[in-house]
């Protein structure tokens, strides 16, 4: 599921939102993210080790609460481990240094709009 990332109104990225085997895959085997795109893991449980292990990338990691509020984040280079503080919902993870997110920023998640074509069938 696809959606837009605002941030005080104003929207910040594209995110793609994926729970089970794909949060435990995350971004391992990729070469790097699109620019102004990233990947929301829903966790499965609170706390989870997080790894880059095959993420060939540097990445900020940001964790969620269930009110998506901004508990911890963390930059993370290739083949690292980083053992959150927190216990978060989420892990909205992007692309090193390209947003700017602080601790406490409330963020909201919104359906991308619909294709102009999808109206004229």
């Amino acid at each position: 599921m696809e959606k837009n990332v605002y941030l005080r109104r104003k929207f910040l990225c594209k995110t793609k939102i994926v729970k089970g085997l794909g949060a435990h895959i995350g971004l391992m085997l990729r070469r790097q993210l699109k620019k102004g795109d990233t990947l929301t893991l829903e966790l499965p449980r609170r706390r989870v080790e997080i790894h880059t292990f095959f993420v060939f990338f540097p990445i900020d990691i940001f964790f969620l609460n269930n009110d998506l509020e901004v508990i911890e984040k963390a930059t993370m280079e290739t083949w690292k481990v980083y053992y959150p503080k927190k216990p978060a919902k989420y892990l909205l993870e992007a692309n090193k240094g390209k947003l700017k997110i602080s601790l406490g920023d409330k963020l909201e998640f919104k359906d991308l709009p619909k294709k102009q074509d999808e109206y004229l069938a």
